[in-house]
């Protein structure tokens, strides 16, 4: 199953008004491909991979403090998904609900922004 819930891609055109007559469009530019996730970790079941999360309280909380951390550095990360592999990606919004069904477990929801490397 892909992780990725939306993709959006834009592209924006300028707008120049003139004196008279309608707008001038001459240029375009795609914008930074955004990626939504939603990502779920529970602390009954085991992790494929051995020792994931393991160190802490319970393996959801060690997972969102893995999501805090790679927006809080600032890390870009790829996020392979049946769009193709997006690389330099960062995290811009963690959205998580705290209620009875995540009680022992994370439900996240992640927005990723594209960012242009340094040059």
């Amino acid at each position: 199953m892909s992780p990725c819930t939306n993709y959006l891609r834009s592209l924006t055109i300028t707008n120049h008004p003139v004196e008279t007559g309608a707008n001038i469009n001459d240029h375009a530019f795609i914008n930074p491909t955004e990626l939504t996730m939603l990502i779920g970790v529970s602390d009954v079941a085991t992790s494929i991979i051995s020792g994931q999360f393991s160190q802490g309280q319970s393996r959801s909380l060690e997972a969102f403090k893995v999501l805090q951390m790679l927006q809080e550095q600032r890390v870009p990360v790829q996020v392979m998904c049946k769009f193709g592999l997006f690389k330099n990606m960062l995290v811009e919004t963690i959205s998580v609900p705290d209620d009875y069904t995540t009680k022992y477990a994370l439900k996240a929801t992640v927005a990723l922004k594209e960012i242009q490397p340094k040059l």
